[in-house]
């Protein structure tokens, strides 16, 4: 693998993940979708969940190439993923993001993609800044679409009405960058 990498990559600093042997469901591999938005307090939500089926054969779950997708209502979740509980992806989820905010600053909505291998343990396996989102309008009932797509907006809302200086130093002393609490918390 070393002497791969060397040769492709000319030497370049790459990663090489380890390999992990997705859960299949109705005999396809999937990994999920959980889109986690700020709503209008500026916590995180995981307003989506779809589960993206590989082709039959296949292990790749992209769309483009024949894989499809479902929604899955958050508390569906455990009738088709029997090996996890939705409040474990959830918690799983909500941590990603709030790490990913530490790293790379604040941020309103992450596409995480997550992989569950046959033991049942979560893998996070990309993270996308601006997921496309268009799609899962015809994909949800009107209710969830509604949160979905108006939770951004509440949170753009959040923002207009906030110093942006205050709205930093928030973000600095809760994720424990500085220890001196602001006045105007």
């Amino acid at each position: 693998m070393f002497q791969f990498a060397s040769d492709k990559f000319n030497n370049t600093s790459v990663v090489v993940q380890q390999g992990i042997e997705l859960s299949s469901y109705e005999g396809r591999i999937y990994d999920l979708r959980v889109v986690v938005q700020k709503d209008e307090n500026s916590a995180w939500q995981v307003n989506l969940v779809s589960m993206r089926l590989a082709p039959y054969g296949s292990t790749i779950t992209n769309i483009s190439i024949g894989g499809k997708e479902i929604v899955l209502p958050l508390h569906e979740i455990e009738q088709y993923i029997p090996q996890i509980k939705s409040e474990n992806l959830i918690d799983f989820s909500k941590r990603c993001a709030l790490a990913i905010e530490c790293f790379f600053g604040p941020q309103g909505v992450l596409g995480l993609d997550v992989g569950i291998d046959r033991e049942g343990r979560l893998w996070l396996l990309e993270v996308n800044s601006k997921p496309c989102i268009l799609d899962y309008l015809d994909l949800c009932n009107a209710q969830d679409a509604y949160k979905f797509y108006v939770s951004p907006v509440k949170y753009g809302l959040y923002l207009v009405k906030q110093d942006v200086d205050t709205v930093c130093k928030k973000l600095l002393y809760k994720y424990k960058l500085i220890t001196e609490k602001p006045t105007m918390l």
